[in-house]
Formats: C-alpha cells, sequence, structure tokens
C-alpha cells in the first residue's frame, strides 16, 4: 500500500513552497512584527490567487475542492515560511465549521468570499470564557458579552462564536460590535477581544457548539 503523495499533491506542495520563497521574506514578516501591517496582503492575495488556502473548501462554494491532505501541505508551506497571513483562522477554523454546521444559505452566502479572499473570517469554537466576567450570551436574538483570545480577530469580518451551548454567526461589520488587540508572544499570529452590546448574530442550525467543534 502507498503512503507517499501522488504526484499533484506534490506539485502542489511544490507550488506553493515556490511562492512562499518568493513573497514570504523576512522583510514581510518583520514587516507584520513591527506592527507596520496585521499580515502580509501580498502573500494573502498569491494563496487565495492560487486557490491552495481554499483547498477543502467544495467547489460547490468557490473552494478548489480538494480536501484535507492538500490543506495540511499548503499549511506546512505557510508554517515553513512563515507566512504571516490569517490563513489558520480563516479556513482551518471558521471555513471548517461553515462546511460541517452551516445552514445551506450561510454556506453560499459565506463561503465563496472566504474562498475568494473578499472576507477574513475566525471563529473560537472552544470555552475561553470562562474566566471573564462578562461571557458571551445568547438569548435566541443577540448576542452580549465578549469572546476573548479571537484569532485574527482584529482583520476579520465574520465571526463564529460559541456562546454558551450555542454556536452564533456574527457578521463583524454589525452594530455593537468592538474590538481590542491583545499583546501576543508573535505578533504575526495576533487576536484580539470581541465584545458585543445588544449584537443581532444569525443563530447556527442544529447543532452544538461542541458538535462542530468536534467535527471540525
Amino acid at each position: 500500500m502507498n503512503f507517499d503523495f501522488s504526484d499533484d499533491q506534490r506539485l502542489l506542495q511544490a507550488e506553493v513552497g515556490k511562492m512562499l520563497a518568493e513573497t514570504s521574506t523576512s522583510a514581510a514578516v518583520r514587516q507584520v512584527l513591527g506592527g507596520e501591517a496585521a499580515y502580509s496582503a501580498t502573500v494573502w492575495r498569491n494563496l487565495i490567487d492560487m486557490g491552495a488556502a481554499a483547498a477543502a473548501i467544495p467547489e460547490a462554494y468557490g473552494g478548489a475542492g480538494l480536501g484535507h491532505l492538500e490543506l495540511c501541505l499548503v499549511a506546512e508551506e505557510a508554517g515553513r515560511h512563515l507566512a504571516p497571513v490569517p490563513l489558520s483562522s480563516s479556513f482551518y477554523l471558521a471555513a471548517e465549521a461553515l462546511v460541517h454546521g452551516g445552514s445551506e444559505g450561510q454556506k453560499q452566502q459565506w463561503l465563496p468570499r472566504i474562498a475568494s479572499g473578499e472576507v477574513i473570517a475566525t471563529a473560537v469554537l472552544g470555552s475561553t470564557e470562562t474566566y471573564l466576567a462578562t461571557p458571551l450570551a445568547f438569548d435566541g436574538k443577540t448576542l452580549n458579552g465578549k469572546a476573548a483570545v479571537v484569532p485574527d480577530g482584529m482583520v476579520a469580518g465574520l465571526a463564529v462564536l460559541k456562546a454558551g451551548v450555542d454556536l452564533v454567526l456574527v457578521d463583524l461589520s454589525a452594530a455593537g460590535v468592538s474590538r481590542k488587540p491583545l499583546s501576543s508572544q508573535d505578533p504575526t499570529r495576533p487576536y484580539a477581544e470581541l465584545s458585543f452590546a445588544n449584537t443581532r448574530p444569525r443563530s447556527w442550525p442544529g447543532q452544538s457548539g461542541a458538535a462542530v467543534a468536534a467535527g471540525c
């Protein structure tokens, strides 16, 4: 039995690695480390245009329709070249949550925009709020409280968040949303605290937050 990568997978990895070697330079990384940019727009656009970032998003929703192994190869190269981009938050977390648990309408509305790079997305599917004085609370209509340690929270336009046992999908341009950057040992992996005051999110269909998190 052959457990090696296929020729197509090797080619994808090689092409992504070549692009990152040319664009994810020490200067690009230092620009983010120095706070001049939240992420490298050039590296991000190249990953999007290659279809590499959206490797695991189905073609029906604007992705490459490849698979998780291909996404892992992209991630390996991104790590090898210290690519300062919101790859994990948009594609490992938010996109996967939408694919596994979003409604058909939510998938059609948001996955093509994530795949094209129009929207940077993020997700917090675990419990990071137990120490907060005002954890997230969703009453079926409005979202209140805070979400701590949100990856790429300062630049994301969409978030999948766990509020108690509920998952909610939040357009971060909505009324009542505020953001506070958090300091990090690695500024190329930035975090933020998001606060919500009577924000109206989209409720999640059918599954609990724990079920979707397990599926991702």
